[in-house]
């Protein structure tokens, strides 16, 4: 099989394809961010990975070298036939044409292999559920690897006290460790983007580890809808028993903002908040 990188402007040429910017549709140019990106990946030939947003097969065909089976889902439906025309000899790789998110969560159902890793290029558009669909799904995948435009990738890494860190850190960062490995500039891409993105590794935390259970991500969520009060004001909005001193004995300042705190104060906070009067 000729590699796909190699093919990319001749194959997008003869389908008469123009990108859906809605979609997110920037194809990678670059062997060496690709090659980077799989080894991250850490691939020893046990692995059946999810791909999500695969395109012509760029990442598909190094993933399909290295993996014991890809499943890719592709919700365009042109490109999705392209895929199963060139990966239709593999029996190794899956194609599906659909909703990438959809498919994710049906996947545990599906497929009974132990060792499954995802690897994505994720659109804007679909940054926030699919992650979310991530942790939903914690601890199927023992390692993913996301591409992300630069300042969701902040997000999802961003540590307390830090401008970016919001929801999202916070839901993401109590199932996985979450670090951003990898800088790819808009100039690696086809159609080149107006923003540049980031590769992320999300390694799951054992679930013996103490992690925050619905009711912290749920808290979490009330502290951030208002990220510029402070939590005390925040939280008297929902909790009219909430004062000073109750944040106090959870570790908090109670004029620190919803960014400042720590996942060990929220675990506090949501004991000490449970059974309040909303």
């Amino acid at each position: 099989m000729i590699d796909p990188l190699l093919t990319l402007s001749e194959d997008l040429h003869k389908l008469n394809w123009h990108p859906n910017k809605l979609r997110g549709q920037n194809f990678l140019l670059s062997a060496g961010i690709r090659k980077a990106i799989i080894d991250l990946a850490e691939l020893d030939g046990s692995e059946h990975v999810f791909e999500v947003g695969p395109g012509t097969g760029i990442m598909t065909f190094s993933l399909a070298m290295q993996a014991k089976a890809v499943t890719a889902v592709e919700a365009d439906p042109v490109l999705s036939e392209l895929l199963k025309k060139r990966f239709g000899t593999d029996p190794s790789v899956t194609i599906i044409q659909g909703d990438g998110l959809i498919h994710l969560r049906n996947f545990p159902g599906t497929r009974k292999i132990r060792r499954c890793k995802f690897v994505a290029n994720i659109p804007f558009s679909l940054s926030s559920p699919l992650l979310t669909g991530l942790a939903d799904l914690h601890p199927l995948f023992c390692r993913c690897v996301v591409m992300l435009q630069k300042e969701v990738a902040s997000r999802v890494t961003a540590r307390p006290g830090d401008r970016d860190r919001g929801y999202l850190s916070v839901l993401v960062q109590s199932r996985y460790t979450a670090r951003m490995e990898l800088q790819v500039p808009g100039k690696h891409f086809i159609p080149r983007p107006a923003v540049d993105s980031s590769v992320v590794v999300l390694e799951p935390r054992h679930p013996d580890d103490n992690l925050p259970d619905d009711r912290v991500i749920r808290l979490a969520g009330i502290l951030f809808t208002h990220r510029r009060k402070t939590v005390l004001n925040n939280l008297r909005m929902q909790f009219r028993d909430i004062n000073s001193g109750l944040l106090s004995s959870a570790g908090i300042d109670s004029r620190s903002r919803a960014q400042d705190l720590d996942e060990t104060q929220l675990i506090s906070l949501a004991r000490i908040l449970k059974g309040t009067d909303t």
